[in-house]
This record gives C-alpha cells, sequence and structure tokens, in this order.
C-alpha cells in the first residue's frame, strides 16, 4: 500500500468526547516521524506475548515516497481501516504519528489506535517512537491556540480565583490568529503559558508578553487546539 494518508487537518481538536479526560485522552502522546525508516510494532499483552500482534513498517523511497508493509500476523483490513489515531499523515512535509497514551509500562505504552472505535493496542518506544507528555505535545507543535468561541481569561495563578487579564486575541476578530500561545508548564487542568499578544493601536502593530495560566483542558476533553506543522 502506497501513500497511506488519513488525517489532511492541520488544525484539529481530539476524536473522543465521552467519559473524563484520562481514560478517552490518556496521558500524554506517542509519537514517531514518519520521514525516515520507521517500525511501529504492536502488541496485545507485551507481558506474555513472545512476538508482536502485528507490525507496520514505513519505508521512505524518493520515487514512491512511502509504502506501508504489513508484517507477522498483520488485521486482514486496510490500514486506513485499522490504523486511525490522533495524527497519521504521511504526505512528504507532514510525515508523522501521533498516538494517544492511556499508560506506559517499562517500554511499552497503550495507545488509542483508533479513535471513534476506541480500540487499543500496546506499542514499542524506542529513539524513534517516542512517549510526549502533554506538556512536551503541546510544545512541540508550531503553534496552539484557544477556541475562537469561549473568554478564556489568563490567570496570575492556576486558580480561577485569582486575578486575569483578557488578551485581544481571545477574543476574536483580526487579532485572534496573531496570538502567539508558548506552554511552560502543566499542573493538571492548567497551563503555565507566556503569550506574545499582537495588537493594533493608533494604527500601529504592537505585542505585549503576558505570563500566566489558562485552563487547557475541562474534566472531559480539551479546551485548545494545535497546529502541527504551521501554516
Amino acid at each position: 500500500m502506497k501513500h497511506v494518508f488519513f488525517v489532511c487537518a492541520l488544525f484539529l481538536f481530539p476524536l473522543l468526547h465521552a467519559g473524563n479526560f484520562e481514560k478517552n485522552y490518556g496521558i500524554g502522546v506517542v509519537h514517531a516521524a514518519l520521514d525516515q525508516q520507521v517500525t511501529l510494532s504492536f502488541w496485545e499483552n507485551p507481558a506474555t506475548d513472545k512476538t508482536p500482534w502485528f507490525e507496520v513498517t514505513f519505508r521512505f523511497d524518493s520515487a514512491s515516497p512511502y509504502s506501508v508493509k504489513m508484517i507477522s500476523d498483520s488485521p486482514k483490513d486496510s490500514i486506513a481501516e485499522w490504523l486511525q489515531p490522533e495524527y497519521f499523515n504521511t504526505s512528504v512535509e507532514k510525515a508523522r504519528i501521533y498516538m494517544n497514551c492511556l499508560e506506559k509500562k517499562e517500554k511499552f505504552c497503550r495507545v488509542i489506535i483508533h479513535t471513534q472505535k476506541k480500540k487499543t493496542a500496546w506499542v514499542s518506544v524506542n529513539e524513534k517512537v517516542q512517549m510526549l507528555s502533554w506538556l512536551g505535545f503541546y510544545q512541540s507543535m508550531a503553534s496552539i491556540d484557544l477556541p475562537r468561541d469561549t473568554e478564556n481569561k489568563i490567570y496570575e495563578k492556576p486558580d480561577t480565583k485569582s486575578p486575569f487579564k483578557i488578551i485581544s486575541g481571545q477574543r476574536g476578530g483580526e487579532d485572534h490568529d496573531n496570538t502567539d500561545i508558548n506552554p511552560l508548564q502543566v499542573k493538571g487542568r492548567w497551563m503555565q503559558v507566556q503569550i506574545e499578544d499582537w495588537y493594533s493601536e493608533g494604527g500601529e502593530r504592537k505585542v505585549r508578553k503576558v505570563t500566566g495560566w489558562i485552563l487547557w483542558r475541562d474534566a472531559d476533553k480539551p479546551l485548545i487546539a494545535y497546529n502541527i506543522m504551521g501554516c
């Protein structure tokens, strides 16, 4: 199979919506760049299984950029049928995969391989297949953005009762896409960020830096979007 491509949207929200956050979205993501030869080894139970349930190898070739070779006892359906994680793209400039990680045990992570069906498997992690915390994940993005339809506030402390500021980018309109958000740390539902907020004043473009805390998720789902590759 060649040119496997599944998720094409660059700005997106995760797909699962029921239950609590950790159950549906996990503790972070497992990531692999696919611009090099990478093998993903999936297991049903790595504690007892001697060999993987199936493996997928992505091979780069300039004449035929990507091909997928199924190895071992592979599913009979095409890869697009059973591998539908958080993000999966094999086009040359965006080649990478992100899978939500529900738990980690030694060199294995239990990941969501099909977001709609909530199907999971264990995957081996190594120097090419790595687990990222939520902070590491958002720090690796080209940009993150706050929802346009909310009045998110930048709090001085991770507490909704603490003083807050409203930045121009959170109000939507022309300045919304000019707000740069840099994650600094995560504490539960809270994320400390430094924001470079571009705005217009007297016909001039100005920027102010604001450091504070935002609610990046609620009990069930993320509240912020991300841009993997930039525009």
